[in-house]
C-alpha cells in the first residue's frame, strides 16, 4: 500500500483534538470544516459511533452526511500526484 498525504483545512490545526463548537454565520464554511473534521477524527482512528454532530435542521444533517460520504469516496480514489504542497495542514494515509 502507497502512503500518501491528503490536505485538510487549517482551521483543524486551530481546534485541536478536543470538543469543538463551530458557530457562524451562513455561508461561512461550517458544513466545510465539519466535514473534514470528522474526516480527520476517522482518519485518526476514532470510531464514527463515538462522535456527536449536532445540526439544527434534517436538510443540514444530510446534507453533511452527504459531503462527508464523498470525502471518503474521494480519498479511496487518491493517487500520488495530489499530495499537499509543504506547509499545507495535512494527514498520513497508509502505513
Amino acid at each position: 500500500m502507497t502512503t500518501l498525504r491528503i490536505r485538510l483545512p487549517q482551521i483543524l490545526d486551530e481546534l485541536g483534538s478536543s470538543h469543538a463548537v463551530i458557530q457562524a454565520s451562513a455561508g461561512t464554511g461550517k458544513t466545510y470544516t465539519l466535514e473534514h473534521l470528522v474526516v480527520d477524527l476517522l482518519l485518526q482512528g476514532i470510531p464514527l459511533e463515538a462522535l456527536v454532530i449536532v445540526t439544527f435542521t434534517h436538510k443540514a444533517a444530510q446534507e453533511l452526511q452527504s459531503r462527508i460520504r464523498a470525502t471518503l469516496q474521494r480519498l479511496l480514489s487518491l493517487t500520488e500526484d495530489e499530495v499537499p504542497r509543504a506547509g499545507e495542514t495535512s494527514r498520513t494515509l497508509g502505513p
